[in-house]
C-alpha cells in the first residue's frame, strides 16, 4: 500500500454527477499510472450522504444513499470475483 498524492479537479464529492464524470476518471488514471494496469474498473460504488433517506439507490446514479451506521462488506471471497467477471467479461 502507498499514498499517491494528486491534485483533483474537484472537491465536490456530494454531487453524484461530478463524482461519476470527473472523480472516477481521475481515479482510473491515477490507478493506471500507479500500478501499470491497462484497465481499471470502478464498480458498485455507492455515494452516501447524511441527509439521504434510502439505503439503496441502485440504478439511480443521480442520488446519494443514506449513510450505513455499521461497518459492512458487500462481497464475499466467492462473490467478488464473480461480480468482476460480470463487469469485465468472462476473459478477465
Amino acid at each position: 500500500m502507498r499514498t499517491c498524492p494528486t491534485a483533483l479537479s474537484t472537491s465536490e464529492f456530494r454531487d453524484p454527477t461530478t463524482v461519476n464524470t470527473r472523480y472516477y476518471n481521475e481515479m482510473e488514471k491515477l490507478i493506471r499510472e500507479a500500478t501499470g494496469a491497462s484497465r481499471v474498473i470502478i464498480y458498485d460504488h455507492t455515494l452516501r450522504g447524511s441527509d439521504a433517506e434510502g439505503l439503496n439507490v441502485l440504478g439511480d446514479a443521480t442520488k446519494a444513499a443514506a449513510a450505513v451506521r455499521r461497518v459492512h462488506c458487500d462481497y464475499s471471497v466467492e462473490s467478488a470475483p464473480k461480480r468482476l467477471r460480470q463487469l469485465a467479461g468472462s476473459g478477465s
